[in-house]
């Protein structure tokens, strides 16, 4: 029994030697430089765009890799260009000391690796050597734990990790063209080496440098770097010092961390469009101390410094250093940035773009003091003759100071919200704040605590609008005081003035404004600064003209909500103007409107109402109630024309905006208009407004049963109403009246001169239909003959009749005159007014006026798609018996013989941009008495004694003007006698005036007319 068992064994312990034999035959058959060779470089040029090969030397899973004559290739797109070649690189390591708890990484090293970039199309070699991967997966957010203090090793290990670069180059080469640009890195070294006791726990606190025996980082402790710059102009080739160490000093006790840093060059040389520069010099100099048994970080010294002025100089003390409660004690004591200096070697560096500066920064002194919950930040800044010319624009700041006081919590894990906007802020006072630019001056002082307090005051003087807005000018001065309990909810006072301020429309320039706002807000803000809501209680805005006269003034309370939806009210609006005092203040091209619109309206406008918006859920609602004060239509005081309108726009696919009420009001509402409608967003290529179709309707009514006061010098009795349909392109209604009386009485009537019309019993009843769609004029012409022909025969009613005009004698003061009146069954004028499909006809016109008459045929007016230049008008007039001595002095009018004339008028025309111009008008008056008929001799042909003679002699038969292209052609021609053609040699029998300018013509007459008027 025991020799079997004995069998078994050996039979087992034959097998085990056997299988640890084959699988150190594999690991030798895999793990080996041949191998290793192979693996690597097959594996990176399958992974690469690029080729790669190295020759492998050492290939271990127990103790690392090194890899000789490396070289990396970049893809075909950069013609195979190196892109990284090094002599040797070695990550080394003992994996079988890790049984008796060590931890060595005995070498991690590049040795003299060279690195090259270029860049071709936009893109880097770097960036196609790999192909992309896609898109990352977003990590998943990881759950947050309790912080540890240290973690627990189950056994007893010690570290030893050696790691070094050795002399590498970067060389970087831009894209070919005029944005080309060379650089060049050489004799970068590199050294870090850690070696640790043995320790079981590793702190996260400044007792994890208790286990470390030795340590360094050394970045070129000895040498420098070799640096060059190019672009197409510029170049730099210097010795570049980048020293930096960081050393465990085990020298002194209690042992201490010391680390310094040297970086930069007394003289570096610079070419500048092939010329040597003046060399300049950099410095960067720290020495820092940290003592882990007192846990104290010193910073003896950090300086900068160029061409051996001191920029900044730094130094104080960190108590605590890996403490949550760690002391500062650090101080800016020293600080001159001169700009000129930096200006003057910026130009010099190749790549950067040009920039041009001058004067001086001092940042000093500036104090950190205290625990970092309460850290005590004291400075006071200053620039003076700052100037920067960026761009081709120079920016000038001759003055900045800034003197503050604050403290900051800079531990806080406090987040933002409307009761603390800046948690890390306890408080800040600044003393003095003053930046001047250009010739702006800006003031600031106060003191801001986010939570307690907020005083400060802003002043801002002399900021010309124009440097920043080229159609504007002026100079705006600003004043605001900021107070309140908490940064959240502050309440400010404004004040604003802009002298001088003028801005541009088109190519026309503004008369001188003189402008000043006065505000007080309370201003609502959210965690993010962002503006919640806001109360204008209340503004004011006034204008003053040139001569400091009130031209117009603004005050209103204004309240906007912006939390949940937009919120905006304008309550208590009051706008008043006067256009005397503001059309100087108007660009000259609209001083002309405005003047018009003084006439028209009056010269002291005012506005007064209220108006709310809300925004909610999509859907905008609006809500406006004004009265508005004018004057030249009586409508002042306690009567104003009152409008109340309520809109909406649905939040819906059509964007429909409805109207759901629109009212006008004014006279006690003896005026009074209603109006509603529904819009929406047409599919159309076209609509009728805008983008916008849809419907509309309405009415507008002035009623009065006595006389009513209207408008300047016109007074109203009867009903006069305006009905209004609008669908999709066209727009229908009516104008109709009846009975109504309006009269009319000149402005400043005095007894001894005033003037008095009178219309009485106005009927109407015209209907209109006018098409928004209508692209295509029709051409008049041919509007008259099938006007001519389907009314033939089939006369309609008269729908516009006035029974008398009475006014006012011309030539006789204090009298009346009846210049039309009823005649038989016919009122004193009548006629039958249509308008459809824009084409405004006026047919079967009668004016019964001074004792004869007016017919009126095919009047027309052509008003197509409402272009002015296309706008035709045309019409035919009969005058019969018309006695023009009713309109002169009684003693003049009996010295005349015979004061009626017959005539006919046929005028039409096209372009109302140009009318005289395009107008074409035949005046015949073939009825005319003979001291009428001298008279037009006189108008006709310059007076001298051969018309004086045809005057005193003959009788005129007819008399013929022409108007053609803006010139008058006039003829007279008399009655044939024998006289005629033998004494005077009248040929034809009339005289002839031609190409007269029409002012020429018109003062002729006037001046005629004038001696019938003596």
């Amino acid at each position: 029994m025991n020799r079997i068992f004995e069998a078994i064994l050996n039979t087992i312990k034959k097998k085990k030697v056997i299988f640890f034999i084959i699988l150190i035959l594999f690991y030798k058959l895999l793990f080996n430089s041949f191998s290793g060779e192979f693996i690597v470089n097959k594996s990176l040029n399958s992974f690469s765009n690029g080729k790669f090969k190295s020759s492998v030397k050492q290939f271990s899973l127990f103790y690392g890799f090194i890899l000789e004559d490396i070289e990396f290739l970049s893809g075909s797109d950069f013609n195979n260009k190196p892109f990284l070649t090094t002599k040797r690189l070695a990550i080394t390591y003992n994996i079988p000391l890790l049984f008796i708890g060590k931890i060595k990484v005995s070498e991690i090293s590049l040795t003299k690796p060279k690195v090259y970039l270029y860049q071709k199309a936009g893109k880097w070699n770097v960036e196609t050597l790999f192909p992309s991967s896609g898109e990352k997966e977003k990590e998943k957010e990881k759950e947050k734990s309790e912080p540890m203090d240290e973690i627990s090793l189950p056994l007893p290990i010690s570290t030893y990790l050696n790691m070094f670069i050795e002399d590498l180059c970067v060389y970087v080469y831009g894209e070919e063209g005029e944005k080309y640009f060379y650089s060049k890195l050489e004799g970068l070294n590199f050294q870090a080496f850690l070696e640790t006791n043995r320790f079981r726990n590793i702190p996260f606190s400044s007792k994890l440098l208790s286990v470390i025996d030795k340590f360094y980082i050394k970045l070129n402790p000895e040498s420098e770097l070799k640096i060059e710059l190019a672009d197409t102009s510029n170049s730099l080739n210097t010795d570049f010092r980048l020293t930096y160490i960081l050393i465990r000093d085990a020298t002194v006790s209690p042992s201490r961390f010391y680390s310094k840093l040297d970086v930069g060059n007394e003289l570096i040389p610079v070419k500048v469009k092939n010329k040597v520069a003046a060399p300049f010099g950099v410095q960067i100099l720290y020495d820092l101390i940290y003592t882990p048994e007192t846990d104290i970080l010193s910073l003896n010294q950090f300086t900068v410094s160029l061409s051996d002025v001191k920029w900044l100089n730094f130094k104080g003390n960190i108590f605590k250093a890996t403490q949550n409660d760690r002391n500062i004690d650090m101080q800016i004591h020293e600080s001159e940035i001169l700009l000129e200096p930096l200006s003057k070697i910026l130009a010099t560096v190749p790549i950067l773009p040009p920039v041009s500066m001058g004067g001086k920064i001092q940042l000093a002194p500036i104090t950190f003091l205290g625990n970092l919950n309460d850290v005590l930040v004291k400075g006071n800044l200053k620039g003076d003759k700052i100037r920067v010319t960026w761009a081709g624009k120079t920016h000038s700041i001759p003055i900045f100071r800034f003197d503050f006081e604050s403290k900051l919590n800079l531990l806080t894990e406090e987040k933002p919200s409307e009761a603390n906007l800046i948690p890390m802020l306890k408080y800040i006072k600044i003393n003095e704040f003053m930046v001047q630019y250009g010739n702006i001056v800006a003031k600031l002082n106060g003191i801001i605590s986010p939570k307690d307090k907020i005083d400060v005051k802003i002043i801002l003087n002399k900021l010309n609008i124009q440097q920043f807005v080229s159609d504007l000018t002026g100079i705006l001065s600003v004043k605001v005081d900021a107070t309140g309990t908490t940064l959240s909810y502050l309440d400010i006072d404004l004040e604003a003035t802009i002298d001088g301020f003028r801005y541009k429309i088109g190519r026309a320039t503004s008369g001188i404004n003189n402008l000043k706002i006065l505000l007080e807000t309370k201003l609502d803000l959210s965690k993010n600064f962002s503006v919640e809501s806001f109360e204008l209680e209340p503004l004011e805005i006034v204008v003053k003209n040139e001569n400091n006269e009130i031209a117009a003034k603004l005050q209103t309370l204004f309240d906007l909500d912006i939390l949940d939806h937009m919120l905006i009210k304008v309550r208590k609006l009051e706008l008043s103007t006067n256009l005397t005092k503001i059309i100087p203040t108007l660009p000259s091209s609209y001083r002309r409107t405005i003047s018009g619109l003084r006439s028209a309206l009056g010269n002291e406008l005012a506005l007064y109402g209220s108006v709310d918006f809300n925004n909610k859920g999509g859907k905008k609602d609006l809500d406006i109630d004004l009265d508005i004060s004018l004057p030249a239509l009586e409508l002042k005081g306690s009567n104003l024309l009152k409008l109340n309108a309520y809109t909406l726009m649905e939040n819906d696919a059509k964007k429909t905006f409805k109207i759901e009420k629109f009212i006008i009001s004014a006279y006690e509402k003896k005026l009074y208009g209603e109006f509603k409608g529904e819009f929406y967003e047409s599919k159309a290529a076209v609509a009728p407004f805008g983008s916008y179709t849809g419907k509309a309707n309405g009415y507008l009514s002035l009623e009065s049963n006595v006389p009513r006061y209207i408008l300047e010098g016109v007074t109203f009795q009867g009903d006069l109403d305006l009905n209004i349909d609008i669908k999709d392109f066209i727009i229908t209604g009516k104008l109709f009246t009846k009975d109504s009386d309006i009269v009319y009485t000149s402005p400043n009537c005095t007894k001894e001169k005033c003037s008095k019309y009178e219309i009485i019993d106005l009927v109407m009843d015209i209907p209109f239909l006018h098409d928004l769609g209508l692209k295509d004029s029709k051409n008049l012409l041919k509007g008259n003959k099938q006007s001519y022909v389907e009314s033939y025969g089939n006369e309609s009613p008269s729908n516009f009749k006035i029974g008398k005009v009475i006014g006012n004698h011309p030539s006789v003061k204090g009298a009346k005159l009846e210049f039309v009146k009823p005649s038989g069954r016919f009122p004193g004028i009548s006629a039958r007014i249509d308008y459809t499909e824009n084409f405004l006809s006026i047919d079967e016109m009668r004016i019964f006026c001074l004792d004869g008459v007016i017919y009126g045929k095919d009047l027309m007016f052509n008003v197509g798609d409402g272009d002015l230049d296309e706008m035709q008008y045309s019409g035919f007039l009969q005058i019969r018996d018309i006695d023009l001595k009713q309109l002169m002095p009684q003693e003049m009018a009996k010295k005349i013989d015979d004061g009626k004339i017959k005539a006919d008028v046929n005028v039409s025309g096209q372009n109302l941009k140009d009318p005289l111009d395009y107008t074409d008008l035949y005046f015949s008056i073939f009825q005319i008495g003979k001291d009428f008929g001298k008279s037009a001799i006189n108008i006709v042909s310059p007076q001298n004694r051969l018309t004086d003679l045809i005057i005193q002699s003959y009788n005129v038969d007819r008399v013929e003007v022409k108007l053609l292209n803006g010139l008058v052609y006039a003829y007279i021609k008399f009655h044939k006698t024998i006289l005629n053609t033998l004494v005077f040699g009248i040929e034809d029998d009339k005289i002839s005036q031609e190409r007269i300018p029409i002012s020429g013509f018109l003062d002729r007459a006037e001046s005629e007319i004038s001696t019938y008027q003596k």
